[in-house]
């Protein structure tokens, strides 16, 4: 009578060459240091591409505010400058002038002279 013996399984030839079977042989702690410099060096360009994304947005909202500020002063000084020369005219002066019961002088000026 013949006894029967567990004997494990034979691997498959196909399995040996996976990807898979390859991923479990490698040490992860060699790959991971040997890695590691340049991983990091990707996380630091990442980040710096990020706050110098950060950087520009905030320079071109603060640009087109100021460019919006520069535009309302501008119209501000072009209404005060035209008030200012509409206000110093001859004509404009005499009327304001004559509402405080001021009036032109008629005779013209003259110079008085000291002796020597």
């Amino acid at each position: 009578m013949a006894v029967a013996v567990n004997r494990p399984k034979r691997q498959q030839q196909g399995a040996q060459g996976s990807l898979f079977a390859q991923v479990q042989t490698v040490q992860l702690g060699k790959l991971f240091n040997g890695w590691m410099g340049y991983f990091l060096l990707i996380a630091l360009c990442g980040l710096l591409y990020i706050a110098n994304l950060h950087y520009a947005d905030r320079s071109v909202r603060t640009l087109n505010h100021l460019r919006k500020e520069v535009a309302e002063l501008r119209t501000e000084y072009t209404m005060l400058r035209a008030q200012f020369i509409l206000g110093s005219k001859r004509s404009i002066i005499k009327t304001k002038v004559n509402q405080l019961g001021l009036t032109e002088n008629e005779k013209p000026a003259y110079e008085l002279a000291a002796d020597k």
